[in-house]
Order: structure tokens, then C-alpha cells, then sequence
């Protein structure tokens, strides 16, 4: 029987309702990681001078880089499939063939993750907001969220990209792992790197699409600019490429567990 999106989106939300107590302490958790984030940048500014950004500026970018990773989330299953191929599950996404890739989307999405960040990082943002007393052009806000969308697009093509090789591979614990911590920089504002690290961070690995820019530009520490544009339309149509290519020739090697 054909598996509709209405009746995933009930078994999502089912699980949700199940694991309502682990929802509370994820909160929890979540908002103790932001608070720890937060007085980690105010211990620093008493220290230290950072050119451009203020301990406000630092507390609105935090909040973001949480929203969006919370946001991340969503395409959850992308990061599961070295699990699911090494354990042998990946054949049941193989008896529906037409569904494959959004099945392992949709079906492992941390419906309570995306749910928990939302909730907490929106009400942060409206306290945020309401104590500074700030506002922001509503063109760039559009602009910004829309940044933002396609940068975890970016992202997500990008993790297609990398997670595609355990089709091929029996272990890339170490290659996932390693862009993992790589990906830890998205703490930090890129401005505060070199230039070649910006580079790296904006063209190889595609992390200040998705956590600098959008921040960057409510902000005003960037620009919209049409070379920025292009760039978010290049390296979409790159990453594009690059995912779809990655995972047809991978899977190409791919042997399931009935041989």
C-alpha cells in the first residue's frame, strides 16, 4: 500500500507526541548550548577587541547559526545513509525505487530537533529584538531569508556530495567526521578569518552561504551585491551537479545484503 505524505506527516508528528518528554529536555538542552555560546563571546569581549562586531552583533549572529542549523535538520536522512547502507537497511528505500531519495528525506527527518530549534531560536529572536530595540529593512529580511534557504540547499547538495561515497566505500566515518568538525567554524563570523579561509569557506566548503551571509546582511556587515548573487547561483548549480553526479556513480557500486 502506497505510503501518502499525509500519513507520514501524522507518523512524524505521532513520534513527537510519544517522545513529548524528550522534546522538553531538548529544549532545555538547546537553550543551555545557546546560553553557554553566548557567555562564552561575552568573556571573550572583556578580553579582547573585535573588529566590526559587537557582543550584540555576536548574540543575533549565535541565534541564527542555531536557526539555521535547526533548519539542517530537516534534511536529516542525507546524513544517515552510511548508517543505513552499513546496516543493511538501505534496501527497504530500494523496494520503491521512484521514491528513494525522498523517502530518505522524509522519512527520517528530526521532526523534534527542527520543531525544538524553531520554537527556541524564534522566541529568541522576538526577545532579542524587543531588549535592543531593533528593526530591520523588510527587503533585506526577504532577501536574507531567501539567502538562507538556498545556502542550506547548497549545503545539503554539498552533504549529498560526501555522504553519496558509502555507497562505494565500506566505512567514510573519517571523511564525515572530518568535515564535521570542519564545520564547527560556522561559530565563528567569517570576516574574522583570512581572506583564504573565507575563500575555503565560501567556495570549497559552502558554510558562509548558509550561516554568514544571511546574518551578515541583516546586519550590514555585508552587501547584497550581484557578484554575491552569482556567486549563491553558481555554486548552487556547482553543488547541483556535483551531488547528482557523486550519487549516480556511487550507487552505481552499490551491492545490497541480497547480493
Amino acid at each position: 500500500m502506497k505510503m501518502t505524505h499525509n500519513v507520514l506527516i501524522r507518523i512524524l508528528f505521532h513520534k513527537m507526541l510519544i517522545y513529548r518528554k524528550n522534546f522538553i529536555f531538548n529544549l532545555l538542552y538547546l537553550l543551555a548550548n545557546v546560553i553557554f555560546i553566548i557567555f562564552f563571546w561575552d568573556c571573550l569581549f572583556s578580553v579582547m577587541y573585535i573588529d566590526q562586531w559587537s557582543i550584540q552583533d555576536i548574540i543575533f549572529y549565535s541565534i541564527m547559526v542555531n536557526l539555521a542549523t535547526s533548519l539542517t535538520e530537516i534534511f536529516h536522512g542525507i546524513t544517515k545513509l552510511p548508517e543505513l547502507i552499513l546496516n543493511g537497511e538501505f534496501d527497504y528505500y530500494l523496494c520503491k525505487p521512484r521514491n528513494i531519495f525522498f523517502k530518505l528525506v522524509f522519512q527520517n527527518i528530526n521532526i523534534l530537533y527542527v520543531l525544538e530549534g524553531l520554537i527556541l531560536n524564534l522566541v529568541m529572536l522576538i526577545v532579542y529584538l524587543a531588549v535592543y530595540s531593533i528593526s530591520f529593512n523588510g527587503i533585506c529580511v526577504i532577501l536574507s531569508f531567501l539567502l538562507l534557504i538556498e545556502g542550506i540547499i547548497i549545503y545539503e547538495l554539498f552533504v549529498v556530495t560526501i555522504t553519496a561515497f558509502s555507497f562505494r566505500l565500506e566505512k567514510i566515518e573519517w571523511l564525515v567526521n572530518s568535515f564535521w568538525t570542519i564545520l564547527e567554524l560556522k561559530q565563528y563570523p567569517a570576516s574574522l578569518f583570512s581572506k583564504g579561509v573565507q575563500n575555503l569557506l565560501l567556495v570549497v566548503l559552502p558554510i558562509s552561504l548558509i550561516y554568514y551571509y544571511p546574518t551578515a546582511i541583516l546586519l550590514q556587515k555585508s552587501n547584497i551585491t550581484f557578484n554575491l548573487i552569482l556567486i549563491y547561483q553558481i555554486m548552487f548549480i556547482y553543488m547541483f551537479i556535483l551531488a547528482y553526479s557523486s550519487w549516480n556513480i556511487n550507487k552505481k557500486k552499490f551491492t545490497s545484503n541480497g547480493g
